[in-house]
């Protein structure tokens, strides 16, 4: 049977983007042994994916994959289980400062014909995704066209799903935790995003530590009870007990 060709694009139809992680495999070149794959992306790849990403950087990629190709009459189906780890630079979502984090991630896919997955107009219904193998440990299953898939695209949504969706400095973190403390008076120190500095007006030092500010945060408090305990003693000796 011949391979599926694509129908031709509409005239003016904006290009399809090339894939920033391209390693397209043929469907009819797997049998049931499984094969192995690994994947290292380069610094081109990795620099396009930080674009898709919209992260700093993708220091590192890499990725080890088996294939096997699932048995079952007229139905081409493989399946995938992978793990991958990187090395990302993303920003903070408070300060935009940069947040180097390392990644992981275990997954498991099923492919199988875009005929067979997506609903049509002929088949508004669909078809029943429990014939092509689908189980509780398996993703969704993603439909390819023709007689490849492109396991770097795998690859890349597995990435986008690993990363941390709300990265913090360590100095950023801190500075909220003070400010939900009702601390005004410091901001994040602007050279290492790890230490504190007080704000304007403040009579601390540049370079307060975190433990610094606790520590006044601490000594306000036990003043403050100080001096109301005080003010309770010479009130009762005035006017005598309550």
């Amino acid at each position: 049977m011949p391979a599926e060709v694509p129908p031709p694009a509409s005239p003016g139809a904006a290009p399809e983007p090339a894939p920033e992680l391209p390693r397209p495999v043929a469907v009819g070149d797997l049998d049931r042994a499984p094969r192995r794959v690994a994947i290292a992306a380069t610094a081109e790849e990795r620099a396009a994916l930080a674009r898709r990403l919209d992260l700093e950087a993708v220091e590192a990629l890499s990725a080890a994959l088996t294939l096997r190709r699932v048995a079952g009459p007229g139905v081409a189906r493989v399946r995938v289980e992978g793990s991958l780890d990187a090395a990302v630079v993303q920003r903070c979502v408070v300060s935009m400062e940069p947040v180097p984090a390392t990644c992981a991630a275990r997954f498991v896919a099923l492919f199988a014909p875009r005929a067979l997955v997506e609903a049509t107009p002929e088949d508004p219904a669909g078809h029943d995704l429990g014939v092509l193998g689908a189980d509780d440990d398996t993703d969704p299953v993603e439909p390819y066209d023709g007689d490849v898939i492109d396991l770097g695209e795998l690859v890349a949504q597995h990435l986008s799903l690993a990363l941390d969706p709300f990265p913090r400095a360590p100095g950023a973190a801190l500075a909220a935790a003070l400010a939900a403390a009702g601390v005004s008076d410091v901001t994040v120190s602007s050279d290492d995003g790890s230490g504190i500095a007080p704000g304007e007006g403040a009579r601390e030092p540049a370079r307060a530590s975190p433990f610094q500010a606790l520590s006044t945060l601490q000594g306000s408090g036990a003043r403050a009870g100080g001096k109301r305990e005080s003010e309770n003693r010479r009130g009762k000796k005035r006017g005598g007990p309550a």
